[in-house]
Order: structure tokens, then sequence, then C-alpha cells
């Protein structure tokens, strides 16, 4: 699927950055830089892989931030990578799944961003969908008591798995042994 082009500002970083560095002393003014980085990468490498590009990506971060430790900022960087291209690949799933249950993909858009925030977190990397979804759940309704998680759950998931794909470096999302039940 062509990607769309989407500019850095119609994302919502902040999500990502609340997960990952709400507590660390981090501010979203500091770590806004490896989120532009990676989604200009995103734009200038398009169809690459993220392995393809790693290497040639830290030797160019380095150069141009020579006081920004590359490991400081490769989350931000692999997310801002990594977003614009799992947004495609959400609404490609969401005009497939949810064509005609009236569910439109503004409205569902916060469940897949949910769940693919989850994956890029450290804490949660390494966990399968069973084992997670009860927290997702909690967090779901914390911050959007005003919509159910069973509307939300089928969205999170997918993005969710989605987002354990790209962080593992395939680059390529997951469509292949998704079960929804």
């Amino acid at each position: 699927m062509a990607r769309q082009n989407r500019r850095y500002e119609d994302f919502d970083w902040h999500p990502h950055f609340d997960e990952n560095y709400a507590g660390t002393g981090k501010g979203f003014a500091e770590m806004e830089s490896g989120y532009r980085y990676g989604y200009d990468l995103s734009q200038r490498y398009e169809g690459r892989d993220w392995s393809d590009i790693e290497a040639d990506a830290r030797a160019d971060w380095e150069a141009q931030h020579p006081d920004r430790d590359w490991d400081n900022f490769l989350e931000a960087i692999r997310y801002g990578w990594s977003r614009p291209r799992a947004r495609s690949d959400f609404e490609q799933y969401h005009s497939t799944n949810y064509a005609g249950t009236g569910k439109g993909f503004a409205e569902m858009e916060t469940a897949y961003e949910h769940g693919y925030n989850y994956a890029f977190n450290e804490r949660h990397r390494d966990r399968r969908w069973d084992d997670i979804e009860p927290e997702m759940r909690q967090a779901w309704t914390q911050r959007h008591g005003d919509r159910e998680w069973t509307d939300a759950r089928d969205a999170a998931r997918y993005g969710f798995e989605h987002g354990r794909s790209d962080y593992a470096g395939t680059g390529k999302g997951w469509a292949e042994g998704y079960d929804q039940s």
C-alpha cells in the first residue's frame, strides 16, 4: 500500500512520551528531537526496514547531534520511524475489517495507538496479549472512560501486535496468524 504523506505535526507523540518517559526527568521538548528525527527517517527511507538503515541513521544522528547520546534517544527515534508507517497499515486494516460497522477510522485510531504504544514500552514489549490485556483495559478505562473497552479491544490488539512486530525490527507489520478471538 502506498504510504500517505503525513506531516510530523499530524501525529500525537505525547502518548508514547507519557508511557515511556514520564517520571524520568526528560522533558517532551528534549525528546521531541528524537521523534522528529525518526519521522524524517521514515520519509527518507520509505519502504526500507529498520535493520537496513539503523547503522546509517545512528551515524547521521551522532554527526547532527554530537551532544545527544544515540542510546538515550533510540526509543523515541524508533517510534518516530515506525509510527507513520503503522498509521497507513491501521487505515488499511480498518477499511478491510470495519467497513460497514459505522466505526470510522478517526473514532478507532486512539485504540490502535493505545495498543501500539504499549508494544513500544520496554515494560510490556515481551508480554503476550492475554497477559497484558487486563492492564490495557484498565488504562483505557482510566483515559477514555466514555468509550467502552469492548468497542476498542480488537483495534487495540491489532495495534499492540503490529507494534510488537515493528519493534522487533521487521518493519513489515503483521497480518499472518492474527486471531481476533
